[in-house]
């Protein structure tokens, strides 16, 4: 997909010595580092309080509030149902 976006200067000057380093474009690099921040673990610390994360996918998780559960979730899809049939 071609896209045009604008780097901040010290971005641009390292991807594109990053990608001199290494051989390769730049786009290439800058789709390379895009996912490595989208697939990394977030620091710790960075949730805000009363949240963290668990399992592969790194969910967020609330405590202190009850969890959603699928029949909450078919519940509401029900309630939703019946009020739009209502108006």
């Amino acid at each position: 997909m071609r896209l045009s976006i604008t780097l901040d200067q010290d971005l641009h000057r390292i991807a594109a010595s990053r990608a001199r380093a290494r051989g390769r474009s730049i786009s290439r690099e800058i789709n390379d580092l895009l996912r490595q921040a989208f697939t990394a673990p977030p620091p710790a610390g960075s949730n805000p309080p009363g949240i963290r994360t668990e399992g592969k996918r790194q969910f967020p998780v609330s405590h202190g509030f009850q969890p959603v559960t699928t029949e909450d979730v078919a519940r509401a899809e029900d309630e939703e149902d019946l009020r739009q049939l209502h108006t």
